[in-house]
């Protein structure tokens, strides 16, 4: 079923590994990591922020101006947020650029 919910997306989603800060209107900002980016959205890493459902947040990705979204869902420490406004196509693609994610698992073989 996951492989079905690729066709529904309004656009391709590109793993980073780009540190930002999120934070509620009004409310302190706090450190997570961006794993996935979209024109329309992302999802990210938060450790030390509590949020809900249907909350609206402020992500600051390094490098960028702040970003309006709405959580629209929550696993754990996982969080997946749609942008109220869709980011330019080529801003996604220089930032999936600057911060390809880095594999831990690399292995040489002989």
């Amino acid at each position: 079923m996951a492989h079905n919910l690729a066709y529904l997306r309004r656009s391709r989603r590109i793993d980073v590994a780009m540190p930002a800060r999120l934070r509620l209107p009004g409310g302190p900002g706090e450190p997570v990591l961006v794993t996935d980016l979209s024109e329309h959205g992302c999802r990210l890493e938060c450790w030390g922020m509590q949020v809900s459902c249907g909350d609206s947040v402020i992500l600051r990705p390094q490098g960028l101006e702040s970003v309006c979204g709405t959580i629209r869902w929550i696993k754990g420490p996982k969080i997946g947020v749609a942008f109220s406004r869709p980011l330019y196509g080529p801003v996604v693609e220089h930032l999936a650029h600057q911060h390809r994610p880095v594999c831990d698992d690399l292995r040489m073989v002989a």
